[in-house]
């Protein structure tokens, strides 16, 4: 619908709107919500005439209402900034729908699932007015320090034993229990955020779980802050969370320290520490500004920007844009904010390098299937860069740049990428296993092919199979011929794992380890060279089994 072509109906705000007025130290004071998720922050005027908007009243008489400063011209804008924000009813009278998807994709790799609505208030302490003493907080902040100096150095003594446990194979126990406190500690995290904001008054609209960059997470919508009446409660609600992460840092990192000079297990103690560095680990992410978490909140609220990420990311493009297109750039909000824009470009590229190709492996594990699922999140990453690109171009074109010079740009900008792809040599490793027995050591894999390819003569490095690390143990020349072989499942995993026998294949080696090495490990072996594109394309976007399956369908097809 139209609200712009000067129909003389009485608009009204949607059911769903509310409007909240914030304290004179505000530079702009009103906020109007519609539906859960979606605030924005207007200046007086606009307040002024959505406020008038009962129903009753068509154009003439709004701007008889509202004063000699208003026209029908400017009624009619504010009307069409109020359409834009979709907060009027429409031709009926009905409000737009609020209803919002349970699953939500925020691009470029993050999924939500909401599992509590509203009814988390349930849950959820009310509004209070007790304030805080000045000297109650500064005992509290000085108590605070205090124990985060002990932490921090209980936590330094636990580095060794922290290192030790990431690049060895770790009890699976302790695996599960790390697991447990962090999933339980995020749990709480987040809970946290939606204590803190229901305290200063505001309402949480959804809570769950999410995939952020393909990794397992909660979440919860605190976007009802913009209501709150200060930057400082803002801030405070968006690092609440974080605390818990802090408290859970401090108390293992001193517990494993007096555990271990208790005379504790290794395995407590390992325990301990592991929890205590993921712990601190999740705050110091927790913490980056670049992408929508709570450091990123936190810095929005402080600066008074909303959707500081989109605006700086919008100056960053247009500085792009103005260097390859020479179109005009408008001057950025802050100066500040095309660098910003330039980090919150960056940063999920990383990010979602590292999650293609840390989950790529894994579910290379399991075949054909693993291997499609890769193929398929490449050509979705992909078409989100077309994507891009086109509307940087659209853009450029409308903005006044001319053919010749975007065809330049595009033509200069495709060499690059094949030159880089073409002309950057890569390494191909195998990955596989060793196994010392008592009088050999063996490469052994579930995969017959992978050994296969290493063939023999070829120099094999040998190293510890941590969770996260790898240490160095020693190396080994392969021989002739793959084998097929019995051996304990624990050899090929990270873990301390029952000794489950499996089927798989093997390699004898010649093999020189040092006195310490355990007597399971990964081993790695290079298996050729080969240019960045043909690596990236056989890895991700075309693997070998889904290469094989589509040529044995077309065999079938055509036969």
């Amino acid at each position: 619908m139209a609200m712009v072509d000067e129909r003389l109906r009485a608009p009204e705000l949607a059911d769903n709107v509310r409007m909240r007025e914030m304290p004179d130290s505000q530079p702009i004071r009103w906020v109007i919500s519609a539906g859960t998720d979606r605030y924005f922050r207007v200046g007086a005027d606009l307040a002024e005439l959505a406020r008038a908007l009962d129903g009753t009243r068509g154009v003439d008489d709004l701007c008889a209402t509202l004063g000699d400063r208003w026209d029908r011209d400017r009624v009619l804008g504010g009307l069409g900034v109020l359409e834009t924000m979709q907060v009027l009813t429409d031709d009926d009278g009905a409000s737009p729908p609020t209803r919002q998807s349970r699953i939500r994709l925020i691009p470029p790799l993050t999924v939500q699932i909401s599992l509590i609505g509203t009814a988390v208030h349930r849950i959820l302490p009310g509004p209070s007015t007790r304030r805080v003493g000045t000297a109650a907080r500064r005992l509290s902040a000085l108590t605070a320090a205090v124990v985060a100096a002990v932490a921090v150095g209980c936590f330094a003594t636990l580095v060794p034993t922290t290192i030790d446990a990431l690049a060895t194979k770790i009890d699976l126990r302790v695996l599960a229990t790390v697991i447990a406190v962090s999933l339980v500690a995020t749990a709480v995290h987040e809970y946290m955020h939606a204590w803190a904001l229901s305290r200063y008054g505001g309402r949480v609209n959804r809570m769950g779980v999410m995939l952020f960059y393909l990794v397992p997470a909660f979440f919860c919508d605190i976007s009802d802050a913009w209501t709150l009446d200060s930057r400082r409660r803002r801030v405070v609600v968006a690092l609440a969370g974080g605390s818990v992460q802090a408290v859970v840092f401090a108390a293992t990192a001193i517990a494993g320290v007096c555990a271990r000079q208790g005379g504790a297990g290794d395995d407590v103690v390992a325990t301990l520490a592991l929890v205590s560095a993921t712990s601190i680990v999740m705050v110091v992410v927790n913490l980056v500004p670049f992408v929508k978490l709570d450091g990123y909140i936190a810095l929005m609220s402080a600066t008074d920007i909303p959707n500081l990420r989109d605006k700086s990311l919008a100056a960053f493009a247009d500085r792009v844009r103005a260097v390859l297109f020479g179109t005009p750039a408008p001057a950025p909000l802050r100066r500040w904010l095309p660098w910003f824009g330039g980090a919150c470009a960056l940063v999920p590229v990383g990010l979602v390098y590292l999650a293609v190709s840390n989950w790529s492996g894994a579910l290379a594990a399991t075949g054909a299937v693993g291997d499609t699922i890769v193929m398929l999140l490449t050509c979705y990453l992909l078409l989100i860069v077309v994507a891009v690109i086109r509307r940087a171009v659209v853009r450029a074109r409308a903005d006044g740049a001319g053919l010749m010079r975007t065809a330049v740009v595009g033509v200069l900008g495709a060499a690059v990428v094949i030159g880089v792809l073409g002309g950057i040599d890569v390494t191909r490793t195998a990955s596989v296993s060793y196994l010392r027995t008592v009088d050999t050591t063996l490469l052994v894999s579930t995969d017959r092919a992978t050994l296969a390819r290493i063939g023999a003569g070829r120099e094999v490095t040998l190293l510890t199979n941590g969770v996260v690390l790898h240490r160095r143990v020693g190396r080994a020349e392969t021989g002739a011929g793959v084998e097929s072989a019995r051996f304990p499942l624990s050899a090929v995993l990270p873990t301390r794992s029952p000794d489950l026998i499996t089927p798989g294949y093997a390699v004898v080696v010649e093999a020189s380890l040092d006195p310490s090495a355990p007597s399971s490990g990964l081993a790695r072996v290079e298996v050729g060279r080969t240019s960045l594109g043909r690596d990236l394309v056989d890895r991700y976007l075309w693997p070998a089994s889904v290469r094989g399956g589509a040529t044995d369908l077309w065999r079938w097809m055509t036969r």
